[in-house]
């Protein structure tokens, strides 16, 4: 599960910029009408990426796990598939999408998918084993940037909501 792990991590460090600057600094996505729903969709993206990176940082799922955490992927390529289609109407206000975040989603999407596709592969030989979350060594550094990155995921979708919520309510 280590080069899904990286995968993941790689993802979540360009995400962050993205998530960081495009979304919240550049745009303030959270306050445009046209973005709630993109909003929303980056909220779940950060929750279950904080839930992949923490369990596959400390467990190699098999059994019921995998197909828990498969699950967890699914729900996020689904949730990709929902941004892409709304990210056109949801940034027309805006002025659309400029190149580079475009270029930054594609380098994200394609990391995603290579998350998805090394843990498919890596797991698949357990499907049907007992439910288990087998404990496994990382390099320390590994292990506690993985750590960072799952609750600065965590938190990034925390702030999202709030932000959101805030948002919403001073509109009314």
């Amino acid at each position: 599960m280590v080069p899904t792990l990286v995968l993941l991590l790689v993802m979540a460090t360009v995400g962050a910029v993205d998530g960081a600057y495009y979304h919240t600094y550049k745009f303030r996505l959270f306050e445009q009408p046209s973005a709630r729903l993109e909003t929303v969709t980056h909220i779940f993206r950060a929750f279950s990426l904080a839930i992949a990176l923490w369990v596959l940082a400390h467990w190699i799922p098999v059994g019921g796990w995998y197909w828990a955490i498969l699950g967890v992927f699914t729900f996020d390529l689904a949730d990709d598939i929902v941004d892409v289609l709304i990210e056109p109407r949801s940034r027309a206000p805006l002025g659309g999408l400029p190149p580079l975040e475009y270029f930054i989603h594609m380098i994200a999407i394609a990391l995603s998918g290579g998350a998805w596709a090394t843990f498919v592969l890596a797991g698949w030989a357990t499907r049907h084993e007992p439910a288990a979350l087998v404990s496994f060594d990382l390099p320390w550094w590994l292990l506690w940037y993985a750590r960072i990155a799952a609750v600065g995921a965590l938190l990034m979708g925390v702030g999202d909501a709030i932000r959101l919520a805030r948002s919403r309510a001073q509109r009314g």
